[in-house]
């Protein structure tokens, strides 16, 4: 495996097998974030394209990731193209790797709190899908479900502040 590429043990055999799954390896290998991610995750077969699952990370207790689902309906829909689907798997992957990106619910003290806490790991996780589809020139994925632009609002911020997307 070249260090540029994503290495396929961290998908399930299932995802493997999914008919879209040689292009879908083909747009994420344009993404170096994603590559970076996928290929230190701890775990051999974590991530999976499960039809009817909805999209999620699961982690278990010391919060060390155990799964991460991408809903396999996705490929069979024709609103989202792989690299919008791509961006989401950004997404996903920012609640486990990133710093922020996993709600800590035991601090939470009352209801502001716990919204604050998940509204970060939110934020977290949105702006590693932004980088992800800047980095593949796509439409981010939650725009597309969300029905409104927070890429726009972000590439207008990006410029505003004269740096690129990141954290």
């Amino acid at each position: 495996m070249e260090p540029d590429t994503v290495n396929v043990i961290f998908f399930t055999e299932e995802a493997q097998e999914n008919p879209n799954f040689s292009e879908m390896r083909s747009v994420i290998n344009k993404s170096p974030t994603l590559i970076a991610m996928i290929n230190q995750l701890p775990y051999d077969n974590l991530i999976s394209f499960d039809a009817g699952t909805g999209s999620f990370a699961l982690t278990d207790e010391s919060g060390s990731v155990r799964q991460i689902v991408i809903d396999g309906d996705l490929f069979q829909n024709s609103n989202y193209s792989l690299p919008e689907i791509a961006t989401l798997l950004g997404h996903e992957l920012g609640h486990v790797e990133l710093p922020g990106g996993l709600p800590d619910w035991s601090t939470a003290t009352n209801p502001d709190a716990a919204a604050a806490i998940g509204l970060q790991a939110e934020a977290v996780a949105l702006v590693n899908e932004y980088q992800v589809a800047q980095e593949l020139g796509s439409q981010m994925y939650t725009d597309i479900s969300a029905g409104y632009s927070l890429q726009d609002e972000l590439d207008e911020l990006t410029a505003r502040l004269g740096d690129e997307p990141g954290l």
